[in-house]
């Protein structure tokens, strides 16, 4: 498929048969797929005035892009109409959720901003802002739990209350420099993907990690 100008940042689905992307040339496109079909269904060109780090799907037939330009935007899926703009992280925000049967939207930045702010979803308020938490990539902020999230910043990687509103672990990895991918094994264990090719594997109850380190040496961006 060809489309973007640019490098495509996001890719996710939005139904059985359409997919999402947005770019660093600053849109974002809607895809049609089918068995014998493959086309661009919409863009939305300019959508933020930065390079876009991520596309999410929402409830109630919504969707929400972050961006380096320091916004967040809700759009309407059906029409792609802007229905809220979200200011208040003062750098890159690199990675946005919606927590799983809640109408709570987190969002993480990182450089100067290093701070995680919760939306309420129904009146598109700032809840809450926690500051010292950053996050390096669009894949390393997960939803564990009702109530747990993890998050890959720096060095470190952060256990995560939402409804406590409160830091339960922090893991400090040796010889890491940023954590950019993240997912579970099983209920207890993360793997990450991390700088200079590196994968870590944590135990979340007994704290035990372990490094592995591939013979390329390259970032790992992206695990599934």
């Amino acid at each position: 498929l060809q489309g973007h100008h640019s490098t495509v940042t996001f890719l996710s689905q939005l139904t059985s048969n359409l997919l999402i992307s947005c770019s660093h040339d600053k849109s974002i496109k809607v895809w049609s797929i089918t068995s014998n079909s493959y086309q661009c269904e919409h863009t939305i060109e300019d959508a933020h005035s930065d390079v876009i780090n991520k596309v999410i799907q929402l409830s109630y037939n919504r969707i929400a892009s972050c961006s380096w330009d320091h916004h967040i935007k809700i759009w309407k899926s059906d029409t792609y109409e802007l229905i809220q703009d979200f200011e208040g992280h003062s750098d890159n925000i690199n990675s946005i959720i919606q927590l799983e049967n809640k109408e709570i939207l987190i969002s993480l930045s990182s450089g100067f901003d290093k701070t995680m702010k919760i939306w309420n979803l129904v009146t598109y308020q700032c809840i809450t802002a926690i500051q010292g938490i950053d996050c390096w990539s669009r894949h390393s902020l997960l939803q564990l739990s009702e109530d747990m999230i993890i998050i890959g910043g720096t060095e470190i990687i952060t256990l995560f209350n939402v409804n406590q509103l409160k830091t339960i672990k922090t893991f400090k990895i040796e010889k890491i420099n940023y954590v950019y991918s993240i997912i579970p094994i099983d209920t207890n264990t993360i793997i990450c993907g991390c700088d200079c090719g590196h994968l870590v594997i944590i135990n979340l109850t007994s704290g035990e990690i372990d490094i592995k380190c591939s013979q390329n040496k390259q970032n790992i961006y992206s695990l599934m």
